[in-house]
């Protein structure tokens, strides 16, 4: 049998630890400083140049469809206020590094609870009761669910239920409130897996009395999720609120402006008492209680640094639903506290509240933008005057200003990405007005499922949009069948194509009323332009859905040890609590009994042998699903996969994109090193260990292939001379290298939920020669 080391939990706290750590806050505050004069270069030259804009735009107005050429100048008036609401709010990021939580504070976690899966609430119990700050653990279940009682009496967490759901969420948190002591109250949504650290990095902030809440950012566990894009190994963790939570709150902390999100937060209870508890009038009770709270005068903190993750929008059910229930509830929230007169809100969260509001408008803009061309093709309506210099200019302009927002926001908008969102939201936007009229929705609970199914219905509007798109252009085409007339446009491009030489044309001259060809092409290219649109949103929409499992499955390399053929290794491929797919490192039938196989998983904690019931097996490959012989097994597994942070170091945690002066760079350092993302597993042999044993690490190799990060579960000494093998595509390969440095960790978390330690080190592999690897196992050499 193999001698692997079961890990003992770590005592060691994020301070207490030897690690260095650049918080995922400092970096992109870092990133920010940077960039500070270009960045603030960039946003004066977007307002000069599309102010500039606007008013050339205004000089050519069409008389002749005077309507529909005014609504679409009001399409890019939007577009600037909704790029100077963008500049504005995120001009100043603000890093803060948490000072150390006092002893002694009494503190209860709240855990609101509807009707969300029984797994769904125990892995976000078992998490928050193991925050390692002192406090006390209540699950609020508005569910009246017999079974979620018996799970509190399991963990040993306080249970409490109302007899009736008045005031959804908010009322049962109040009535938490009622039942509560502490001075303190904590809220983790039912999905939201709380790491041991969390209280620790947010209670310190509470040392200055007028600091009434800690608020951190959401972050989620399934990438895989409708609301990511790009997600992978290979590219940034962005999704739809990446910019609001990396930017506009920290940039909003500067100057005491920042919102409640209703998860990840500490309050002060009195505070909530003077505001007379959580607000029930809204279905944004979060984002109303901070507006409260700094009506109130108190201090709002912002702590950029994830500490829990929970479960993102699977499929477009759950997206509109929540997207719905916060637009509608944030227009309610600042009509009715009459945000703009209202006392006690300074200039600054005035207009924080405002432009939280203002984005809304991008729906309306995104409907204009469909209808106009549409109009234009069937009543044969120029929206602009049309000449070849106004259509290249009115063409052109929105790219420009999109890259020009993208420099401003170091890379956290993306124009396709954006464009694929705006598609998705502005259903949503539009309905979500009728909050301005005081007019209370109905409050429904996310279902927090991770397994997406595709809903054509919901995708009806975009399907519309791409069929009335289609019909318009055909129609302007017929319509040219049988009035043919050609403008200096056309002659043009005309000319260009069979010449392949500029031709001498008046890039003034006016297109002539009515149908033109040049007219079908300008407004059939925006035309086609919102069809590939809702194409590719109606294609991630499936996409996302479909390829979504009941739990989430990440992509991890953990050895595996495949019994009964002497202790063969295997890596995982994909892993969920319940099911896994990996690679055979060695040629040669499995040994199967009665479908199920025998395997030893190396976690970061040690050890688990498990069942596997074989569903597939192909060549080296296998997958099938796990047979748990207790709950204790499968929770070990769990608190292991939803340890997350650590899976953020080789999954590129920084949400960002390259922005066009980076790419410009890079085509200047074409020598630089590249970013390496081959994470494989390895098990070392530990050089702490008397016994011998065996240990878990991840490791990359960096440019120059002699070098290496390794990331451990437990510390090792510098100059350690490390031994063991790394399992890759297939192959367990012998390494042999000497710890050299400690790397920083991109994290405040000192240790998963399953009790590892982790470390980040620099090592230097040394190979050939008679200085191989040696690892122990059943007593022989490999």
């Amino acid at each position: 049998m193999l001698n692997l080391i079961q890990k003992k939990p770590s005592q060691k706290t994020a301070t207490e630890s030897l690690q260095p750590r650049i918080s995922v806050s400092r970096q992109m505050s870092e990133r920010f400083e940077r960039r500070r004069l270009w960045r603030h270069a960039a946003s004066v030259l977007y307002v000069a140049v599309l102010a500039a804009y606007l008013c050339w735009r205004f000089t050519i107005i069409n008389p002749d469809s005077l309507f529909l050429s005014v609504l679409y100048f009001s399409a890019d008036c939007i577009g600037l206020l909704l790029g100077i609401t963008a500049i504005i709010t995120s001009w100043n990021y603000r890093h803060r590094t948490p000072p150390p939580a006092p002893t002694g504070l009494s503190v209860d976690v709240f855990i609101p609870t509807y009707k969300e899966p029984l797994h769904i609430i125990r892995r976000t119990a078992m998490a928050a009761r193991a925050i390692e700050y002192p406090h006390h653990t209540f699950i609020l279940d508005d569910g009246r669910r017999e079974e979620v009682r018996a799970l509190a009496a399991e963990l040993g967490v306080r249970y409490l239920r109302r007899s009736e759901n008045v005031n959804a969420k908010a009322g049962n948190l109040n009535f938490g409130l009622t039942h509560s002591k502490a001075d303190f109250v904590a809220v983790f949504d039912t999905d939201h897996i709380a790491l041991p650290h969390a209280l620790d990095v947010m209670l310190g902030f509470f040392d200055d009395e007028n600091v009434a809440m800690v608020q951190t950012p959401q972050d989620y566990y399934n990438v895989d999720a409708f609301q990511y894009f790009s997600a992978g190994r290979s590219g940034g963790l962005w999704h739809d609120q990446s910019f609001f939570y990396n930017i506009v709150q920290p940039s909003g902390d500067a100057t005491n402006a920042i919102s409640c999100v209703g998860t990840g937060v500490v309050y002060r209870r009195a505070a909530l008492e003077r505001i007379g508890g959580i607000p029930v009038e809204t279905v944004t009770e979060d984002m109303h209680t901070s507006l409260k709270i700094h009506k109130a005068g108190y201090e709002c903190v912002y702590l950029n640094e994830p500490i829990a993750y929970g479960v993102a929008a699977a499929d477009l059910k759950e997206y509109y639903r929540t997207r719905h229930r916060w637009a509608h509830g944030n227009l309610h929230a600042i009509a009715r506290e009459n945000v703009l007169f209202c006392k006690g809100l300074t200039p600054s969260q005035r207009f924080q509240y405002l432009a939280l509001n203002l984005c809304y408008l991008e729906g309306w803009q995104q409907l204009i933008l469909f209808i106009v061309p549409v109009l234009a093709l069937t009543l044969g309506l120029q929206p602009f005057k049309i000449t070849i210099f106004n259509v290249l200019v009115v063409l052109t302009f929105p790219f420009l200003s999109y890259f020009l927002l993208q420099e401003i926001g170091c890379g956290f908008t993306r124009y396709w990405a954006n464009e694929i969102f705006s598609m998705a939201r502005w259903p949503v936007h539009i309905i979500s007005a009728a909050g301005l009229f005081g007019r209370k929705m109905v409050f429904r609970s996310s279902a927090k499922n991770i397994a997406g199914k595709v809903n054509w219905r919901l995708m009806s509007p975009q399907l519309a949009v791409a069929v009335t798109s289609l019909v318009a252009v055909v129609v302007g085409i017929y319509r040219l069948h049988h009035n043919y007339k050609s403008g200096p446009l056309f002659r043009f491009l005309n000319e260009m194509i069979i010449t392949r030489r500029v031709p001498d044309v008046d890039i003034f001259a006016p297109v002539p009323k009515d149908y033109t060809i040049d007219l079908v092409v300008v407004a059939g290219f925006w035309a086609i332009y919102g069809m590939v649109k809702a194409a590719f949103f109606v294609h991630k929409a499936i996409k996302d859905a479909r390829k979504s499992n009941e739990f989430f499955r990440f992509s991890l390399p953990l050895p595996v040890v495949i019994e009964g053929r002497g202790g063969s290794y295997g890596v995982t491929l994909l892993i969920s609590e319940d099911w896994l797919r990996f690679t055979d490192c060695r040629e040669g039938p499995h040994e199967i009994s009665n479908g199920i196989m025998d395997v030893t998983l190396v976690l970061p904690a040690g050890p688990l042998a498990l069942k596997v019931a074989v569903e597939r097996c192909s060549g080296r490959e296998v997958e099938g699903r796990f047979v748990f012989e207790s709950d204790a097994q499968r929770d070990r597994l769990a608190n292991s996969l939803y340890s997350v942070d650590w899976h953020r170091e080789f999954l590129h945690r920084n949400a960002y994109f390259s922005t066009p002066s980076d790419l410009l760079l890079s085509c200047f350092r074409p020598g630089g090193a590249k970013r390496r993302n081959d994470w494989r597993a390895v098990l070392y042999h530990d050089p702490e260990s008397p016994a011998g044993g065996l240990s878990y690490a991840v490791m990359s190799l960096k440019g120059d292939n002699a070098t290496a990060s390794l990331i451990t579960f437990g510390e090792i000494r510098i100059h350690s001379q490390l031994s063991g093998l790394t399992l890759s595509n297939g192959k367990a390969q012998p390494f042999h290298a000497t710890v050299t440095a400690r790397e920083p960790l991109a994290s405040l978390a000192a240790k998963g939920l399953d009790g590892a330690l982790v470390a980040r080190y620099s090592c230097t592999l040394v190979t050939g020669g008679r200085q191989r690897a040696r690892v122990f196992a059943s007593g022989r050499e490999i």
